[in-house]
């Protein structure tokens, strides 16, 4: 029981025995207030000594208390305030693998100003700052400073500084150390084995994640891989608890079907898959394939497992694939279309003489046989364009550009078609500059001028004009220009002019030529493989003709 000493004549009178407050009145009354009075004296005088009586019994049982606590507790030592060591309790010395026996012998005299470090940590603890650190201790760091100990491995501690208050002058400091050997070596293996599935997942085609939607239908990425920069442009901890950053990638167009996809996954706990495209600022539109595995949660919200990839490269091959596929339809068709005439007129002109060969006269057979060659021929030409295409479109001219003269080329083109020109009485004019060159397969380039002048001797008139010509432009390219007096192009053919399709049809020439609509798609395709362009400019009626431009990188 706790007892205080008192100052008031009614504390005093509180604070007594039943039976003594009870003969107070006949005291005063025998006696007189002089005689009460030396008797409540001497009950204060009573209180304070047993006020300080008890108050040493409860220091003496706090103390001890203390004592316990620390010899009982965990490690711990308590230093002196000139940094000797006072005491190390039993569980530092077992920490350290120091005998209770032998602690007085080791630690005796051992001051901590020796130990590096901890100097300036007991002047910091004395300007009134606790500190805390983490100090990996190695036997042969403790056996140099003469504390010999049974341990033969590091162990990693966390040191706690805290000092003694005292109202009666510097009092020490109490050192608390906590093993923390196991744990730093959990720590350890946990960022290794973060590390290593960094490294893995970075070398993913895209990026794996972990998608939530809690009970209220809020989006937010807990987790991550580091793609998730390139792919959205934001990173991991922009989306742990917020999915705007990555819906600002989305297209706003896709965005809506994208969430209406996962609702849906949501809803059916089916798996998630979504193509979807993304665009960062200044880059262009990239498609994404997203693939997870929805699984509930007990706090009713769902997350998703698993990754997303850039499908872009794919799509490209899709969309070149399905072009292909239209084309090669297209192809066909076309094929189709022009062997049917040269293959109708021979087997037609075949039957009437196999038929009737007695019934005609020799001029009347050799015209019919006339007409067979003819359509035999254009059969030929026709069959030679497309193996000559099917060539171009398998990589078969892939010889290397080198510098060529286009003079040189076209001289040797109008020497080969100069007997076709002048049956029509054409004249072709070579005005490209002998020293202007390019960067061009040669195989390739022969054949886009021999397809150009073939065609501009084609749509001549008898005594027209063709001109060959050339610039150097500031770009860096050539630009070469086959210019006819002919007939010109109708507009309706020009956006058809330079692709194999059915709208594509050819017509004959000025002097009845046939032809066999795959020529310009030829020298289209020539020339791009070649890194360059082409287009023309045509007018009918009066003043016709037309100009065939293509580029050409110079050199």
């Amino acid at each position: 029981m706790k007892f205080h000493p008192f100052k008031t004549k009614e504390q005093i009178v509180r604070s007594m025995p039943d039976f003594e407050r009870k003969i107070l009145p006949l005291i005063e009354k025998a006696h007189g207030a002089d005689k009460l009075g030396m008797q409540l004296r001497y009950r204060r005088s009573l209180s304070v000594h047993r006020y300080w009586n008890i108050c040493k019994e409860e220091t003496a049982a706090i103390e001890n208390t203390l004592v316990d606590s620390f010899r009982s507790g965990p490690p711990a030592a308590i230093v002196k305030p000139n940094g000797e060591l006072f005491e190390a309790n039993p569980a530092a010395l077992e920490l350290f693998g120091i005998s209770e026996k032998d602690a007085g012998k080791i630690l005796k005299g051992f001051n901590l100003h020796k130990v590096p470090l901890i100097e300036d940590m007991l002047q910091m603890v004395k300007n009134g700052q606790p500190v805390i650190f983490e100090r990996e201790i190695l036997p042969d760091r403790l056996n140099a400073l003469g504390i010999p100990t049974a341990f033969d491995h590091a162990i990693t501690l966390e040191v706690k500084i805290s000092k003694i208050k005292s109202t009666n002058g510097p009092a020490g400091f109490v050192i608390h150390l906590t093993d923390i050997t196991a744990y730093k070596k959990s720590e350890l293996a946990l960022q290794e084995t973060h590390d290593l599935f960094s490294k893995l997942s970075s070398q993913l085609p895209g990026m794996i994640y972990q998608f939530r939607m809690d009970s209220e239908g809020n989006f937010s990425v807990p987790f991550t891989s580091d793609a998730i920069r390139g792919i959205f442009g934001c990173s991991p901890e922009e989306v742990r608890n917020d999915f705007a950053a990555i819906s600002r990638a989305i297209l706003p167009e896709d965005l809506g079907a994208v969430v209406a996809s996962i609702k849906e996954s949501a809803k059916s706990m089916s798996i998630w898959e979504c193509e979807y495209r993304v665009q960062l600022p200044g880059k262009g539109v990239a498609w994404m394939y997203g693939h997870s595995k929805p699984e509930q949660q007990p706090d009713g919200s769902i997350v998703w497992n698993g990754y997303n990839a850039d499908i872009t490269r794919l799509k490209e091959i899709e969309s070149a694939l399905n072009h292909t596929i239209s084309e090669k339809d297209k192809f066909a068709s076309v094929i189709g279309h022009d062997l049917k005439n040269p293959i109708g007129a021979i087997i037609g002109f075949s039957g009437i003489l196999i038929d009737d060969y007695r019934d005609y006269g020799d001029m009347e057979r050799i015209e019919l046989i006339q007409r067979i060659n003819t359509a035999g021929q254009n059969a030929l030409a026709l069959l030679e364009n497309i193996v000559e295409y099917s060539r171009v479109h398998a990589g078969k001219y892939n010889a290397p550009p080198k510098a060529l003269s286009p003079r040189a080329l076209v001289d040797e083109e109008i020497s080969r078609l100069m007997a076709q020109a002048e049956k029509k009485g054409v004249g072709i004019y070579n005005v490209i500059k002998p020293d202007l060159q390019v960067s061009a397969n040669e195989l390739l380039l022969e054949r886009i001028f021999q397809n150009l002048l073939t065609n501009a001797i084609k749509f001549s008139n008898r005594g027209g004009k063709i001109v060959v010509s050339a610039t150097k432009r500031s770009d860096g390219m050539v630009e070469v220009k086959v210019t006819d007096n002919g007939v010109g192009i109708s507009q309706d053919r020009i956006p058809h002019l330079f692709k194999v399709c059915p709208e594509n049809i050819s017509t004959p020439g000025t002097a009845k030529e046939k032809g066999t609509g795959f020529g310009l798609p030829l020298v289209a395709d020539m020339v791009k493989m070649n890194g360059g362009e082409i287009w023309v400019e045509t007018r009918t009626g009066a003043n016709s003709g037309s100009a065939f431009h293509f580029t050409l990188p110079a050199v």
